[in-house]
């Protein structure tokens, strides 16, 4: 896949030497087979490269980190970032969504754009719907952030 942002949905690939996690030159049970034996190292892997990406933001779940490793991602691999500057306003009427939705459609792609919003269904207005990605906090420990 190319692009400026396929190196960021490049391929995996699964070292043959054994199970994850496994000490390297482990020695095997005689007259067992691993899935590796019986059908070798898996082929490499390339995601689709996607070009409109939206990081739809949840509160008090790291994303002001996550934003900061996006701007070296966005520098190292020159892509638009564009983050809201709207940070208290998550629900929005059906106008203000379709003027959301069309003001992200217009940033030159590729593109990774950030806001605090509630879900936008861009296909429900006949716009094409980027990929949306989302970071959640395990609802257990809330208060393991401050730590």
């Amino acid at each position: 896949m190319s692009g400026p942002l396929g190196q960021l949905f490049s391929g995996w690939s699964r070292p043959s030497a054994g199970p994850p996690g496994a000490p390297s030159g482990a020695s095997r049970v005689p007259g067992e087979s691993t899935f590796l034996d019986d059908h070798g190292a898996p082929s490499p892997r390339v995601l689709p490269f996607p070009s409109q990406v939206v990081y739809n933001r949840v509160g008090k779940c790291g994303s002001r980190t996550v934003v900061l490793l996006l701007r070296i991602l966005a520098e190292r691999h020159r892509f638009n970032l564009v983050s809201s500057d709207i940070h208290n306003k998550t629900r929005l009427t059906k106008h203000e969504q379709v003027d959301l939705m069309r003001n992200i459609s217009n940033i030159p792609q590729p593109f990774l754009y950030t806001r605090h919003v509630h879900f936008l269904n861009f296909t429900r207005f006949r716009i094409e719907q980027p990929v949306y990605i989302n970071i959640i906090r395990d609802p257990i420990n809330p208060g393991m952030k401050d730590f």
